[in-house]
């Protein structure tokens, strides 16, 4: 007769147990910050990547026209009546069909300002996402010179049209301003250089920062615009009676470089510590990096850490980082300043 020996089975005790418990924490919390550098350099790779399209398209577009987009207006020969609706449209909405959003062209400005465009997503922003790449228009907002109620809707934008909550695409880039203005640019006519002049840059989609300063709110609304008041702010005499009620100057706009009014003899301050340097001016600053989006100017680029990813205008991508200064930030900015960059950061 066989006897059976059953082997008896050691549990874990407590201490073993969290000493496990504890191993596989110490694993986990060395492995979550290395899987969250991955995530963010990836979304870094992935706004270069929209910045290079961008870029891109732009050549494109002015393969074609002879001309790039206006930040506002009709491109080159392009009929008024033409494809989109034609008449003037915004900057990115003239960049639609580039950029392979024809069929969104093709619903016209007003029925496609509405589009989520996943090009103009830049995943380091948290804005767009939380927002789900769109934006509800207030019926007013302070005026970002005087602070007054005004309506933000563009005349052209017919509110018949929009939703009840009136929605806008939102843009994680901003166009240079400086060098599509409300006519368009000429690559010739970019005489400090493509490969030295920005043309896009990096933003949080919606911005805001203190009440009581002006812009306190904006957002980046990539088919947001408004023909020019006059034909040229530079000779204006008194530009800010004319900007100061108009949507021209709203903080809704895609784009940094603005306001292009600066110098000894600017209108946009009356503050003569203001009024020494062409880029001394607030709006041609360099980005503000490190800060998060309710505390950041609507009408600047913002680098969303250290650093910042620009688009030039030769096509390339480039990343600067907090230590240029807002002086050699503007020479990049100019067209045709006459101005290099000593910041090596600046190609």
């Amino acid at each position: 007769m066989f006897s059976k020996h059953i082997a008896s089975r050691k549990a874990f005790t407590l201490i073993e147990l969290l000493v496990v418990i504890a191993i596989i924490a110490i694993l986990i919390g060395l492995l979550l910050p290395a899987v969250q550098k991955v995530r963010e350099a990836a979304a870094r790779t992935q706004s270069k990547n929209n910045l290079k399209q961008l870029a891109l398209a732009v050549h494109n577009c002015h393969d074609q026209f002879q001309i790039t987009p206006p930040m506002f207006g009709v491109v080159g020969t392009q009929p008024a009546a033409g494809a989109g609706n034609g008449n003037q449209a915004s900057f990115f909405f003239n960049l639609l069909p580039f950029i392979e959003q024809e069929a969104v062209y093709k619903l016209g400005r007003d029925a496609a300002r509405s589009a989520v465009i996943k090009g103009l997503n830049n995943p380091l922003d948290p804005t767009w996402s939380a927002n789900n790449g769109v934006y509800t228009l207030p019926g007013s907002v302070p005026l970002w010179i005087a602070g007054g109620p005004s309506n933000p809707w563009p005349n052209w934008a017919n509110q018949a049209n929009a939703t009840s909550t009136n929605k806008w695409g939102l843009s994680s880039y901003s166009a240079n301003f400086q060098v599509f203005g409300d006519k368009g640019a000429k690559f010739t006519g970019i005489s400090d250089g493509l490969s030295h002049t920005v043309i896009f840059g990096e933003r949080y989609a919606v911005a805001s920062r203190a009440p009581g300063t002006f812009p306190s709110e904006g957002a980046g609304l990539w088919a947001y615009g408004t023909p020019p008041v006059v034909t040229s702010y530079e000779h204006s005499t008194n530009p800010l009676n004319l900007l100061r009620p108009s949507t021209y100057s709203s903080s809704y706009w895609s784009r940094f470089g603005y306001v292009n009014l600066s110098g000894p003899s600017a209108g946009w301050t009356t503050n003569p510590a203001l009024q020494t340097q062409n880029w001394n001016c607030e709006c041609h600053m360099k980005p503000e990096f490190n800060l998060p989006s309710n505390n950041v100017h609507p009408l600047k680029l913002h680098g969303m850490g250290s650093a910042i990813n620009m688009g030039m205008a030769d096509g390339s991508v480039v990343t600067l980082n907090s230590n240029i200064s807002s002086e050699n930030f503007y020479f990049a900015e100019t067209p045709q300043g006459g101005d290099m960059s000593s910041d090596p950061q600046i190609p």
